[in-house]
């Protein structure tokens, strides 16, 4: 019983570690997914509406979904920054997920809140301009 004791606060952190650990590397997965969907889908021009829909509808099952917003950005194939809604082929487009995810604090090792980022680059297979 007091082996048990001594014993048993170590494996309860370990297991919340692991655990913590584990639903990070999900969210992350998750977010970079969105991304990738997102930039892929404005390289073949779609809206930026249209990528913050597809982005939302793939990080749907997420806790607190409604706080992420993707952040798009779009170059020319100089690098010069384009307006938004604007396309150009042979530019990129660059989308940025981010999401605060709440876990189990482990003190010492994670706190309560971590930032967590998903990227994708593409490059532009068309021509579109805002109306």
């Amino acid at each position: 019983m007091l082996e048990f004791a001594l014993i048993a606060p170590l494996f309860i952190l370990v297991m919340f570690a692991i655990i913590s650990f584990g639903l990070l590397f999900s969210w992350r997965s998750v977010l970079n997914n969105a991304a990738r969907e997102g930039a892929r889908s404005g390289a073949v021009c779609k809206s930026d509406d249209e990528i913050r829909q597809i982005v939302s509808s793939n990080t749907a099952l997420l806790p607190h979904a409604g706080t992420i917003v993707p952040s798009i950005i779009v170059l020319d194939s100089d690098g010069v920054p384009l307006p938004p809604g604007q396309r150009q082929r042979g530019g990129v487009i660059s989308v940025t997920v981010s999401y605060q995810a709440d876990v189990v604090a482990i003190p010492g090792i994670l706190s309560a809140t971590k930032n967590l980022t998903g990227q994708s680059t593409f490059r532009m297979e068309c021509d579109a301009y805002a109306p």
